[in-house]
């Protein structure tokens, strides 16, 4: 199980609430958008099993940006708008 974020820490979002939502290998967290002031968002956090052999992570890290990429091209009211996607430590957040 992932360390979770801490309320008050900045990736490129600021946490807003150290309360999230795991499921799987991930979660979800309430932050800022840092770049548009006063608007709240959703921050999708995956962290890999370490022990998965490196072409399995390298196949869910291709995975998980082949999601945000079709996400973020789409917009309908059923389906979450991403923004933005990136990797830090392991870690691949959108």
């Amino acid at each position: 199980m992932p360390t979770p974020l801490k309320a008050g820490e900045v990736l490129r979002i600021a946490i807003k609430s150290s309360g999230s939502s795991a499921k799987g290998n991930g979660s979800i967290y309430l932050a800022d958008d840092l770049r548009l002031e006063g608007r709240l968002c959703a921050l999708k956090e995956v962290e890999h099993d370490r022990t998965m052999p490196a072409d399995l992570i390298k196949q869910t890290r291709e995975q998980f940006l082949r999601e945000a990429i079709v996400l973020a091209r789409l917009d309908h009211q059923n389906l979450p708008k991403v923004s933005d996607f990136f990797s830090i430590g392991g870690r691949e957040y959108s």
